[in-house]
């Protein structure tokens, strides 16, 4: 299975290089090639460099050097911005827009451990669910939420932990809040489920049961991602 949160993000920030045989076996490279491979910006636990995703998910290049050329074309907007850098981390559940191509994805990871696209509607890439890691309470009875991926926002709303918002990437403001609950549909994080989507039945204590196609299995909540 792929390296969990923590370890990739330690991985991406230690290492200047990569080797293709140490890299994260959720990366959709070829085990054979250069000695070397491109390594993300630290910034994003779960993450792959922009350059693999044009070349080697979504086969929009086949080498280095179109790679770059793509790029410096601003054809790619990643969670509304247009981004021109390699090494640039894209990260789980981070959108993805090709205007002149007419094609939108969400990243995912699917049942594999392997990074892949969900294709969605084009409205849809300026919004974007983030699980809540953490909270710290302010003044004025705000909230600042630790997100996933290492995102903070400030807010009033009466929010848990593990539960998720989805917000406006261009207004950096929470469109909703997704709480943690019996019959909320969900996205594992880790674990032998990793990549799959399920429904909550029931949350006992730090563990969901969770109905994974017609099967049921006790997950952490810490690994639970609440998408709807």
């Amino acid at each position: 299975m792929f390296l969990e949160c923590k370890e990739l993000g330690v991985l991406q920030h230690k290492m200047a290089h990569l080797k293709r045989l140490a890299s994260p076996k959720s990366w959709i490279i070829p085990r054979k090639g250069t000695k070397y491979v491109l390594i993300a910006y630290p910034g994003k636990e779960i993450s792959m460099p922009l350059g693999m995703l044009v070349r080697d998910l979504l086969k929009l290049t086949s080498i280095k050097k179109e790679t770059r050329s793509f790029l410096k074309k601003k054809e790619i907007m990643i969670d509304g911005k247009v981004i021109e850098e390699e090494k640039f981390p894209v990260g789980l559940f981070d959108t993805v827009a090709l205007k002149s191509l007419g094609k939108f994805y969400r990243i995912i990871i699917n049942e594999h451990g392997k990074f892949d696209v969900q294709e969605i509607k084009e409205n849809e890439v300026n919004q974007k669910p983030y699980k809540v890691m953490g909270k710290t309470s302010l003044k004025n009875g705000k909230m600042q939420l630790n997100l996933f991926n290492g995102r903070n926002m400030i807010s009033d709303k009466k929010v848990k932990v593990n539960d998720s918002v989805v917000v406006d990437l261009q207004k950096n403001s929470i469109l909703k809040h997704i709480p943690l609950k019996d019959g909320a549909s969900i996205y594992v994080l880790g674990g032998k489920h990793m990549g799959c989507f399920g429904v909550v039945e029931k949350i006992i204590e730090r563990n969901a049961k969770v109905k994974i196609g017609k099967e049921s299995s006790e997950i952490p909540l810490d690994k639970i991602y609440v998408l709807e």
